[in-house]
């Protein structure tokens, strides 16, 4: 989302006593009775048509799976995870695809 700042800095290129109060009263014409003029309107426009680039996605996988289980179970679950240097991730992740070929193979 673009910033009212940003957006008052543009215009000010081309109206140097624009700033971002005179953007904040005009966003708000019914109010304060202050309107941009066209070519405001036009740099206004051509900043919010702008699309900043997308974060590329940060995750591996993206289905997500939620539960709870007893505190004992999961105090016992962490402390084996850490004895053999895993995450709960690669844990559900190769008990179920264990499970799920498993379910395959048989008839």
């Amino acid at each position: 989302m673009v910033k009212d700042a940003e957006i008052a800095a543009r215009i000010r290129e081309r109206f140097p006593k624009h700033n971002k109060a005179c953007y904040s009263m005009a966003k708000r014409t019914p109010e304060t009775g202050v309107m941009l003029c066209p070519e405001a309107k036009r740099i206004r426009d051509a900043v919010l048509a702008q699309r900043p680039p997308k974060k590329p996605e940060k995750r591996k996988y993206h289905f997500r799976i939620y539960g709870r289980i007893p505190d004992e179970l999961g105090a016992r679950i962490r402390t084996e995870l850490m004895k053999k240097n895993m995450t709960m991730q690669d844990l559900l992740l190769s008990l179920l695809t264990e499970w799920v070929f498993k379910e395959e193979k048989t008839p």
